[in-house]
């Protein structure tokens, strides 16, 4: 796990704007749900404030595709997903479905991949219990990727360096092909032998195009939530015969492969847009809420606000906080369809004052109830911290607190 600023340093993310989103590895941004947006009964809601960075992501579970260098809102997220974001061109390892390690087959290697131009990855490995890898018992494996502008993919998988006790040499390999259409041809070669490969839904050097797969396969049984139908987007699906991974490498060589594409089906309607009539925006001290009148032929609004675009936003406001009291800002904010984007309408606007402007300073406080790690009853008159956080103070361990308060 690594904060975004890490894989994506600008003055966004050194605020704190994404500190509810991660990179997990290389290639998976993670948007928790942490607040009640939209919420209905059952818990289906939606997140506000995704971060993407520049290029081309994946919604994980369905496909669809969004391109970066902007802020996604309204982004749908029922009771059982987690959001989650792939960066095109990712090779992603992964192992046979598993409750706990010891059930994972080591004997097959799985990659999935979303093929986008030259993209590599490297593999490691060692026992997994012991720290015999501080003294060089492990093993690495180079995966490249490489799509042309001809459509042909070529994935390569060198012969792995290094070992381990308890390694198997011996092992089959499956990739799992992002798409958008079936391929026209497909070759591979393991150990500089040309392998033929025949399309089947099962077995060793086969192959098959799967349209739309349900992966929703793990529900409880006769559950609700068995009968949801998840359709992910099309695959390629490539089963390569097991063989001694450290003295053969492995080529895929796909023509006619279509790079991932799928309609994120945000753009549907059509027409001239005019600019957005504004209505009168929800200003406090810390936040900003512009409003404006819907338009019947906008599919969605965007915001510019800070050198930043918020998009995808479907109703008709957006709530911006963590602003500072008494200062100035502008937004501009414009309709979107399938036809394009119409004018901006700028928004200037004045935040309230602070509300503990005139507030006593120099208070001590003390309590009689343990104190909670990073809610400390001295914030309650500290003033250094975030006032809009002191609710969290009540929820001390103990019961009622007594606070004694003095000046200094």
């Amino acid at each position: 796990m690594r904060a975004m600023f890490l894989d994506d340093s600008n003055d966004y993310t050194h605020g704190s704007a994404t500190r509810y989103q991660y990179m997990y590895g290389p290639s998976f941004l993670v948007a928790p749900i942490y607040q009640n947006t939209t919420a209905d009964k059952e818990g289906n809601d939606v997140r506000n404030g995704i971060y993407l960075p520049k290029g081309t992501w994946y919604d994980y579970f369905t496909g669809a595709t969004y391109e970066g260098g902007c802020i996604l809102n309204d982004y749908f997220a029922p009771i059982w997903k987690l959001p989650v974001l792939v960066k095109s061109g990712a090779i992603i390892p992964m192992v046979n479905p598993n409750n706990n390690p010891s059930e994972i087959d080591k004997s097959r290697r799985v990659f999935e991949l979303y093929p986008d131009g030259k993209t590599e990855f490297t593999l490691y490995d060692d026992d997994g219990t012991t720290q015999k890898y501080l003294s060089g018992e492990k093993a690495t494996t180079l995966i490249t990727s490489d799509l042309n502008d001809k459509q042909v993919l070529t994935v390569s998988i060198n012969k792995t360096e290094g070992a381990f006790e308890g390694m198997v040499k011996n092992q089959s390999t499956t990739f799992y092909l992002n798409t958008n259409a079936k391929p026209k041809k497909l070759t591979a070669v393991i150990g500089g032998k040309k392998i033929r490969l025949t399309e089947a839904e099962q077995g060793d050097n086969t192959w098959q195009y799967v349209q739309a797969s349900n992966i929703n396969r793990f529900s409880t049984a006769g559950s609700e939530m068995e009968r949801l139908l998840v359709s992910k987007n099309a695959q390629i699906i490539v089963r390569l015969a097991s063989c001694d991974i450290t003295k053969e490498a492995v080529e895929l060589r796909v023509d006619g492969f279509t790079r991932l594409n799928k309609s994120n089906e945000t753009l549907r309607k059509k027409g001239t847009l005019t600019a957005p009539e504004l209505l009168e925006a929800d200003v406090q001290s810390y936040s900003v809420t512009p409003k404006w009148k819907p338009m019947q032929n906008a599919d969605y609004y965007e915001i510019a606000f800070n050198g930043q675009t918020y998009t995808t936003i479907r109703h008709n406001s957006l709530l911006f906080d963590d602003l500072q009291p008494a200062t100035d800002y502008d937004f501009k904010v414009r309709a979107v369809n399938s036809d394009g984007a119409g004018e901006w309408t700028p928004l200037h606007v004045k935040t309230a004052v602070n509300p503990l402007e005139y507030a006593i300073k120099g208070l001590t406080a003390t309590s009689t109830a343990r104190d909670m790690e990073g809610f400390e009853i001295n914030r309650l008159v500290d003033f250094q911290y975030d006032w809009r956080h002191l609710a969290h103070l009540l929820l001390y361990e103990g019961g009622a607190i007594r606070l004694h308060c003095r000046p200094p």
